[in-house]
């Protein structure tokens, strides 16, 4: 309830004398942001009340006005409603689009990627900078937007591969990409999730549904207005980059306790540190993480450090007795994130595994 963007609350005389239903009320103004719900209280009549199913019952279905009336009211709600959702959704859309345009406009006026080219790939007769990058966020599908910049790349690799420009012609291409993959994310997905994420963003467990697990990272580069960043594994597959050597983390926790909790600590040392020794004591470990943590993630101007885990794996680590306090302190900068990917839920992307093969394309011209 803590995560939803509507609330409908129907009011008896009888809810304010309960302790537990004002208590609700109270913690509904005291929500996080409240400016981002929409909470309609509906006053109903004397005759209603909220201790008797029975009562309630016989009440609603013997009153056929009250039915049409509540009705004509939902609906009368549920228009304006609509308008304030839709002004919400075209209002995040506007500051991701100012957010992601800047970015772009200052990753073209490096003149490292030909604009003369990309414009024309694009269909413009305008070469304007502000111009270009206007038509990659706003006139294309992040998709097709990142399909005209991969060739634009690949005529320019044939120009400059092998001179010091390439590598940092190609380094430019994929932040000009890793921008347009924010743009791939359905607003409304995102208004039925935007809080229920933000929300989560320093605890050290998240659980998503997503029909493609890379896509993770885009949904974690949106939270935080950040460039997405991915690399291609050996198998030349698209998975999230990462200050770490891997993305997922399983553990088998059927195993000794005490050795397993130490080396789950050991794994996220080598990790964070690639050390030529690692420490055994627990502490040592723990500190040593939290320390190395800090550095990271300031690096990575708040991006946490994050394993994608089996919901087994997740229960596992939170067994173990010293993790909650440990993860407490913290505070989201490392994260366990386990994602069901069996769902028939609503998708963020239409088609996030072709979107993300298209990015590996352009990722593998370097």
């Amino acid at each position: 309830m803590k995560s939803v963007r509507c609330v409908y609350i129907l009011l008896t005389p009888a809810y304010f004398e309960s302790s537990y239903t004002l208590y609700e009320l109270i913690a509904i103004h005291k929500w996080a942001a409240l400016d981002k719900r929409f909470v309609f209280p509906i006053r109903v009549t004397e005759q209603v009340t909220a201790y008797s199913w029975t009562t309630m019952k016989q009440y609603w279905e013997n009153n056929e006005a009250v039915r049409n009336g509540l009705a004509d009211l939902l609906n009368q709600l549920g228009e304006s409603t609509y308008a304030a959702i839709a002004a919400t959704i075209q209002s995040e859309r506007a500051k991701l689009h100012t957010k992601v345009k800047s970015e772009i406009t200052q990753i073209l006026k490096s003149n490292l990627i030909a604009l003369d080219k990309l414009a024309a790939e694009l269909e413009l007769t305008n070469y304007d900078v502000d111009h270009v990058a206007a038509s990659l966020v706003t006139q294309n599908d992040a998709i097709d937007s990142i399909a005209r910049l991969t060739q634009v790349i690949e005529s320019q690799k044939n120009i400059l591969k092998g001179t010091p420009q390439w590598p940092e012609c190609h380094f430019n291409a994929e932040r000009l990409g890793g921008w347009l993959l924010l743009n791939s994310i359905d607003d409304v997905w995102w208004f039925n999730h935007q809080l229920q994420w933000q929300q989560s963003c320093h605890e050290s467990f998240r659980t998503i549904e997503l029909n493609h697990q890379p896509y993770i990272e885009v949904i974690v580069s949106r939270e935080l207005l950040q460039c997405a960043r991915y690399r291609r594994n050996e198998k030349g597959k698209v998975q999230p980059y990462s200050d770490i050597d891997r993305e997922n983390m399983e553990l088998v926790f059927d195993a000794d306790p005490a050795a397993q909790e130490k080396k789950f600590l050991q794994d996220i040392y080598r990790d964070l540190y690639k050390p030529v020794v690692i420490p055994e004591e627990i502490q040592e470990l723990q500190d040593s993480i939290a320390l190395q943590l800090d550095s990271v993630v300031r690096v990575r101007k708040g991006k946490p450090i994050y394993y994608l885990v089996s919901r087994n794996t997740m229960d596992g680590i939170n067994a173990i007795p010293w993790f909650s306090d440990w993860s407490r302190q913290l505070d989201g900068k490392l994260q366990f994130i386990a994602i069901d990917t069996k769902t028939n839920k609503p998708s963020p992307c239409a088609n996030p595994a072709s979107l993300l093969n298209q990015f590996g394309y352009l990722l593998s011209l370097r």
